[in-house]
């Protein structure tokens, strides 16, 4: 009796299957709750992103495209880059990418914590863009053209790598006058920025 060995049966580890995975820069985040008498809430280093991307139509001067994290708002937007790159902005704009999954965001009366009541979707990764109004002494910026050292003169099969390219970065529109819509709308805003710039900068005069 005393050559037996006890023997201990162990449980394998079950993990959790996943239809795919979600990258850590496409995942939601859960927002810590907030209670009355707490001190106020603080998400130090979040997990926003932006991404400059070029625009299928034109846009006017002074007016960047965005791809951003999906649960950023125009205020947080202009926040990162106010105050992590110092570029003064006019105002911003966030829309959902046409054909997203449903949000409560987008129904007032649901809204709790906007932007951070968003349920997870089962890809929680729904595209969002944001349109950047620039100040007065950023209206001269171009899009960089990042490959312009390294590109071949007359390579066909190059410029069609590019068109390729371009075209999967970007982010979809919608239909032609959807994007005309959106480009006189962006139109008008800018001028209205500018303004409200105009006036508020006479004021502090």
């Amino acid at each position: 009796m005393s050559s037996l060995r006890p023997t201990v049966l162990a449980k394998p580890i079950a993990l959790t299957k996943a239809s795919r995975y979600i990258p850590l820069w496409r995942r939601h985040m859960e927002y810590p709750v907030y209670q009355p008498g707490d001190p106020q809430v603080r998400l130090y280093m979040p997990n926003y992103w932006m991404k400059l991307v070029r625009p299928r139509f034109p846009l006017p001067p002074g007016v960047l495209k965005f791809e951003v994290q999906p649960q950023m708002s125009a205020d947080e937007v202009r926040q990162m880059l106010e105050k992590l790159y110092g570029v003064r902005l006019l105002h911003a704009q966030v829309h959902p990418v046409e054909g997203a999954p449903e949000s409560d965001h987008a129904h007032p009366s649901r809204m709790v914590f906007s932007p951070y009541t968003m349920k997870p979707q089962p890809l929680d990764l729904y595209r969002k863009v944001a349109y950047v109004f620039l100040a007065e002494e950023y209206r001269d910026f171009q899009f960089p053209d990042l490959f312009e050292k390294r590109r071949p003169s007359g390579s066909d099969e190059f410029r069609k790598l590019m068109a390729s390219r371009d075209s999967e970065d970007d982010v979809s529109d919608g239909t032609d006058e959807h994007r005309e819509k959106r480009s006189m709308a962006l139109i008008a805003e800018l001028e209205r920025a500018t303004r409200r710039a105009s006036e508020a900068g006479d004021k502090d005069d």
